[in-house]
């Protein structure tokens, strides 16, 4: 059994800590969602109950946004993995902002189309394309954390460990040019009775596909850092992982039904959720830092050994050639 104040091992830490984590969405959730069922039962339609679930959703990201730790540190032996955990943890804490922001966004959509047709047809084309933004925020955020755990983002020169800039400004660059053309092509749809030549029919649904695509290959490939020998995750807490990076892809396809809608949205934040906590232990327990340790240590000797193995393998060994 180890010793360690915090467990080593993501599911023996989540066994024992799962209560203290789950009193923040609780101490707010509950309060909103019993006064939300007490407004439900006093109104005679039940249009609000998707912007009453929302809400919850909402209430859960500001819960989880007040507990984000900080990574464990070691300036003095690992001074390269110090300052790459905390890139990691700069973007981290901006991703969940973006992820609060689009849950806002989905939750102002929410409102004014149960208040339809009063905002009509300004409302869909800026709800919808703001919408798009809120999910394309994230998946920077996502990138940027991939980049830090798969690049080497410090750089030491002379003895100085300093970090390297992050390439984000290319992604920022991308989705205003996105949401530019797309609030263009929703405008000309909604309000001229003659589309502009050259834009085809239903061309707004592409910036869907290209925000869930996104989104959905960003969480993958953080994913796929996580899955590894240095963490030491289950493959089933992986296999989850890689589901809701799946469900951010398919999330087109969930537009028509409104209730499948709510279900998925529901089982996204479960699953946005068991990623927090898989961060939150790797910040608390030093794994995150000895990770990036042991990618430093692999960026820097990993391509001579791999080539000195090659040159070995190809110059000393013969292929296995199968019996006449």
């Amino acid at each position: 059994m180890s010793n360690l104040p915090i467990p080593d091992v993501f599911g023996g830490w989540l066994r024992s800590s799962w209560k203290r984590l789950a009193i923040p969405p609780i101490t707010i959730g509950l309060p909103a969602l019993l006064t939300a069922a007490a407004h439900l039962r006093t109104i005679e339609s039940w249009r609000w109950l998707k912007p009453t679930l929302i809400s919850l959703q909402l209430f859960t990201i500001v819960a989880l946004l007040l507990v984000l730790p900080h990574p464990l540190i070691d300036r003095n032996r690992s001074r390269r993995a110090t300052l790459a955990a905390e890139q990691f943890s700069h973007w981290w804490r901006l991703l969940w902002l973006f992820w609060l922001a689009e849950y806002a966004i989905l939750l102002c959509n929410e409102i004014v189309s149960t208040l339809n047709p009063i905002f009509e047809p300004w409302a869909s084309v800026l709800g919808a394309t703001l919408l798009n933004v809120g999910n394309n925020l994230p998946t920077i955020g996502l990138i940027i954390c991939y980049h830090i755990t798969a690049a080497r983002t410090v750089s030491e020169v002379d003895g100085t460990v300093e970090p390297r800039r992050l390439p984000w400004e290319k992604p920022i660059v991308i989705v205003i040019f996105l949401m530019i053309t797309e609030f263009i092509v929703r405008a000309n749809e909604a309000i001229s009775p003659h589309p502009i030549s050259g834009i085809p029919q239903n061309a707004i649904q592409i910036f869907a596909w290209i925000s869930g695509i996104a989104a959905g290959l960003a969480t993958a490939l953080l994913v796929g850092r996580l899955d590894s020998r240095f963490i030491g995750l289950s493959p089933y807490i992986i296999t989850l992982l890689y589901v809701y990076a799946v469900i951010q892809a398919a999330w087109p396809t969930f537009g028509d039904n409104p209730m499948t809608r709510i279900v998925i949205v529901n089982i996204a934040l479960a699953l946005k959720i068991l990623l927090f906590a898989v961060m939150y232990w790797l910040f608390r327990s030093g794994v995150l830092l000895y990770y990036l340790e042991q990618i430093a240590g692999v960026y820097e000797h990993g391509r001579v050994q791999r080539q000195d193995f090659l040159v070995r393998v190809q110059r000393n060994l013969t292929p296995v050639r199968k019996a006449v």
